[in-house]
């Protein structure tokens, strides 16, 4: 059975390391902005990682679960942290502070919708954009935040991907994400 255990980002460990070449090894891809914030571990080995973000505009996280450990309910306990710290700090930041998360995995999004109550904002491809915000289409700020998130997830495929092999179509899927950002706007 797994237990988590909390990270502090300041101090190096080993489970830590381990966690993040766990991020690494994943199809999940860790944002810049996001740090380190708990594990799971059993007998040693480090069975799912916790990532989250400091900002104090929303507030977004990530779960990566080792292959061998899916399944057993490790995502949702590290859910349950999450939230536990997003309560905390909405209730430090107040009510203009909110959830974005960009879940990756069909079954987790309908997990976190369920236990939530969370509005799925947009789907694209596997992606699905939650929050725990009402959705108001004509809100420029959350809409700012929506297209911000969509340009972060666009920017790290494209990094994620780029070789010299592949400099032509990564600069025409580029400029095709351009020109639909410009006409959405």
């Amino acid at each position: 059975m797994s237990t988590v255990k909390y990270i502090d980002p300041e101090e190096y460990s080993e489970e830590g390391e381990a966690a993040y070449e766990l991020a690494k090894n994943s199809k999940i891809n860790i944002l810049s902005d996001k740090e380190l914030y708990a594990i799971t571990v059993d007998d040693e080995v480090v069975t799912g990682a916790l990532f989250v973000n400091n900002g104090s505009d929303n507030f977004s996280f990530d779960v990566v679960i080792h292959p061998d450990y899916r399944r057993q309910g490790i995502g949702r306990e590290l859910s349950k942290v999450a939230m536990s710290e997003y309560d905390d700090r909405k209730d430090i930041y107040g009510d203009s502070y909110h959830l974005m998360i960009d879940a990756v995995n069909d079954m987790f999004a309908e997990f976190l919708i369920k236990e939530y109550n969370l509005n799925v904002y947009e789907k694209q491809g596997n992606h699905t954009l939650l929050t725990d915000k009402e959705i108001d289409e004509d809100d420029d700020e959350y809409n700012d935040q929506i297209n911000a998130l969509n340009e972060s997830i666009f920017i790290n495929f494209i990094e994620k991907f780029k070789t010299k092999d592949n400099v032509h179509l990564i600069e025409a899927i580029t400029n095709g994400y351009r020109i639909l950002s410009e006409n959405n706007k």
